[in-house]
């Protein structure tokens, strides 16, 4: 599956999740309104914008309790021949899946980071800089990242506080 394919599924699947039309969509996430009927006209977007939209839709993930959208479905088989090639099986076997253990890391830019947390982007510079937000890692002179799982932990120790569960939080 290609990006854009994926991009699309996941961008689909949020919108039926959620019930957002297009145009709400695109106006909460960059403000353009005509964004999703852009690009399902055509129109690529940049990787900046996909990334900007994918921020969005897991910011409000995170808002909505965790719950991701349900991944999009495919349409299934395209032409009768493919059907019937789909449902013989073609004496194909099908290897059981293995899951894999996640020891990927993801690096988060500022602008996911200020998505998913609502703070400014001074306000997540100087508190990396004063030990009270996860410390950016300088992949280059001009790029700093934020690990996700840091991030997330910390989310989830603002969370803890603000309910009180001065034990789940370590000082």
């Amino acid at each position: 599956m290609t990006f854009e394919q994926e991009f699309n599924s996941r961008v689909n699947a949020f919108l039926s999740h959620t019930g957002l039309s297009p145009t709400a969509f695109g106006l909460k996430a960059l403000g353009d309104p005509n964004l999703m009927r852009q690009i399902r006209a055509g129109r690529s977007p940049s990787l900046r914008t996909a990334d900007r939209l994918l921020a969005y839709i897991d910011a409000s993930e995170l808002d909505s309790g965790g719950a991701r959208a349900p991944p999009a479905r495919s349409r299934g088989p395209v032409s009768a021949t493919r059907a019937r090639i789909t449902r013989e099986g073609r004496g194909m076997t099908r290897k059981p899946t293995e899951k894999k253990a996640s020891t990927t890391t993801r690096f988060l830019r500022v602008s996911e980071v200020q998505a998913r947390t609502g703070l400014a982007r001074s306000t997540i510079y100087a508190w990396s800089a004063q030990g009270r937000f996860p410390p950016s890692i300088r992949l280059s002179p001009r790029a700093a990242r934020w690990i996700e799982a840091d991030v997330e932990k910390w989310l989830r120790d603002r969370v803890a506080e603000g309910k009180g569960d001065a034990k789940a939080v370590a000082r």
